[in-house]
């Protein structure tokens, strides 16, 4: 069973642009020379927000934290990247008391389904 309420994830492509595709980041700099290095780019970035939304509403991996604020939801599964690969990542979608849209908070690469960090 998919995480509650995936159909109505939100990924705001501001996100992408200015923190997971920017390499110029001083947190997610790193991410996005990785998922640069697997064909993401700011040229395609809806194509790597329809992948995060797609593993989020296709895993069944996913562990709940309530925290004062709301809810977070800790998402791993596979994608296949523009250059062709297969690989996992771990997504953090969020949902603030009072709503319920789902919001990217981050995503990084996992080792794959034995792969337990809950890095955020």
């Amino acid at each position: 069973m998919p995480m509650p309420h995936a159909d109505k994830l939100l990924v705001p492509l501001q996100k992408l642009y200015e923190y997971l595709l920017d390499v110029e980041h001083p947190v997610g700099g790193t991410k996005a020379e990785w998922f640069i290095s697997q064909g993401y780019h700011r040229g395609n970035a809806e194509s790597l927000a329809d992948a995060l939304i797609e593993l989020a509403q296709q895993s069944e991996t996913w562990i709940r934290r309530t925290t004062r604020f709301g809810v977070k939801y800790v998402v791993r599964g596979s994608v296949i990247t523009p250059v062709g690969r297969e690989v996992w990542l771990t997504t953090v979608w969020f949902i603030d008391n009072g709503r319920v849209i789902p919001r990217l908070i981050t995503a990084y690469p996992s080792e794959g389904p034995a792969d337990d960090s809950q890095r955020t």
